[in-house]
């Protein structure tokens, strides 16, 4: 995750395009590694382990953060809304990947996750970027 933050910054010059990359990459992650989110949300690999789950929860607030710092940039640069909350916004962000990853993993790869970002994608534009 904080690699493909590191990798958008560089492939893509402005905010929105930063951040569709990244959805992108996430949904592609996630599609590819279908062990990735039983390892992230199964308590058992917390339990009695509280440095697994505060390197996870460093991992995720690294990311929202990432998400954050990509969204100022787009309000610095006026592409992005001067309203908008950025750390609302990664959250919001994060929720087009995660519901849709939970639900393509319990239906054996049936839902199209890819498909269900991509459909995603021009709402959260619309709900952010400045007109």
């Amino acid at each position: 995750l904080l690699e493909n933050i590191a990798h958008v910054r560089k492939e893509a010059p402005d905010a929105l395009p930063r951040l569709r990359l990244l959805l992108m990459k996430h949904a592609h992650m996630l599609n590819e590694n279908r062990a990735i989110p039983h390892v992230v949300f199964s308590g058992g690999i917390y339990t009695g382990h509280p440095d697994r789950k505060a390197k996870v929860a460093d991992i995720l607030t690294g990311y929202a953060a990432g998400i954050e710092r990509i969204v100022r940039e787009g309000i610095g640069n006026g592409a992005i809304r001067a309203d908008v909350e950025p750390a609302t916004t990664a959250i919001l962000f994060i929720g087009m990947i995660l519901p849709a990853a939970v639900i393509w993993n319990v239906t054996e790869g049936e839902f199209d996750m890819i498909a269900h970002v991509k459909a995603a994608w021009p709402a959260f534009v619309r709900s952010i970027a400045a007109e």
